[in-house]
């Protein structure tokens, strides 16, 4: 089966979106499947997120603003281009040797008009990975990872016709490694904390986050990750130059060594979030998005992990690092709760869906 994929990273975006479909490229190359990889040039080195197997074609940067429909998506302006422009780059770049049977579209800034389009030139299925539910969508599979308590109410009204629906966090895009990878072992005393804000830390959080571990009173062993699609580096590496028991990791292939090796771990909502739990990493989650807190609030009140809202400050991650640091039995249950919530073999079951569909 050939398959297309069409997902981009930049400093607005992050890298979140590239990150979860390289994991199902993954999966999906080792069912067979011939897949190539579709970004667009925002600004960031994508070929540095995706292994040297993986097929990747780069469509052209946007030479200018574009012109933009006031009737688009919400995040239209995140693709650089107008749609039609979008699909036309995307078929020029695919070529007319090769034709997919699937493409899977992972962007906030396309609707039902792109997936319909990209169906009518080339006949394929197309998979469409979303959270938001806020556009119209045309998908024969609809996949969100994410918690919710009624996916048919979410999307109510936004699924042009009916498609099955890959929902829940046992669909959690995971690299396959994290199905085997080894789990995170709780201990009494928090010797080391992890921090991750994301590939591109577009709210430049890590340095708040920082000063709520020195609040806190925590003094022991930080370790921060980050990429090189993080604007905001070298101003990180100046921040971190000063405390000698701070260690900053760059690009790491994958984050599941990292997640295990941390008696906790403070982090932004979205896709590691996955990560964290099906490795047992006891965690304080943060919201910078009202669809984060539609995710992380919930995953609090079921006892998964500590989170906060949209609008939270220093003294209030202060208050939670504290308290999950000063309570060993929450760690625990928040690791237990959380690998039973995810088991890392997401992308294999949503590989296995697409490839039977």
């Amino acid at each position: 089966m050939r398959v297309a994929i069409r997902a981009d990273a930049s400093a607005v975006i992050g890298t979140g979106h590239v990150r979860r479909c390289h994991s199902l490229a993954k999966a999906l190359a080792a069912e067979g499947a011939d897949v190539r990889f579709f970004t667009r040039d925002l600004g960031v080195d994508t070929a540095a997120l995706l292994s040297p197997a993986v097929a990747l074609h780069k469509l052209p940067a946007p030479s200018a603003p574009p012109s933009l429909p006031y009737d688009g998506p919400a995040h239209l302006a995140w693709a650089g281009v107008s749609q039609d422009r979008d699909v036309a780059d995307m078929l020029g770049a695919m070529g007319s040797e090769w034709s997919p049977d699937l493409v899977i579209v992972d962007h906030y800034a396309f609707d039902a008009r792109w997936h319909e389009a990209v169906h009518a030139r080339t006949g394929a299925r197309i998979a469409v990975i979303d959270d938001l539910g806020d556009r119209p969508i045309t998908a024969d599979f609809f996949i969100d990872h994410n918690w919710h308590e009624d996916f048919g109410r979410k999307y109510a009204g936004r699924l042009a016709r009916p498609a099955e629906m890959l929902t829940g966090p046992g669909y959690a895009l995971l690299d396959p490694l994290y199905a085997t990878a080894p789990r995170h072992v709780p201990r009494d005393s928090v010797g080391s904390i992890g921090i991750f804000m994301g590939g591109g830390d577009a709210a430049t959080s890590t340095a708040h986050v920082l000063d709520a571990i020195e609040a806190a009173g925590f003094d022991g062993a930080i370790e921060v990750v980050s990429t090189s699609a993080n604007p905001h580096l070298d101003a990180l590496r100046e921040r971190l130059a000063g405390n000698e028991k701070a260690v900053l990791s760059l690009d790491l292939p994958d984050l599941a060594a990292f997640f295990a090796r941390h008696d906790l771990h403070v982090g932004a909502g979205g896709g590691a979030t996955w990560e964290r739990f099906c490795i047992g990493a006891p965690s304080v989650l943060l919201s910078f998005a009202l669809n984060h807190d539609h995710v992380l609030l919930p995953l609090r009140q079921l006892g998964l992990a500590e989170a906060l809202p949209l609008g939270w400050d220093a003294k209030d991650l202060a208050g939670a690092i504290a308290k999950l640091a000063s309570d060993p039995q929450l760690r625990r249950d928040f690791s237990v709760r959380g690998q039973s919530l995810v088991d890392g073999r997401g992308c294999q079951r949503v590989a296995d869906r697409l490839m039977d569909g």
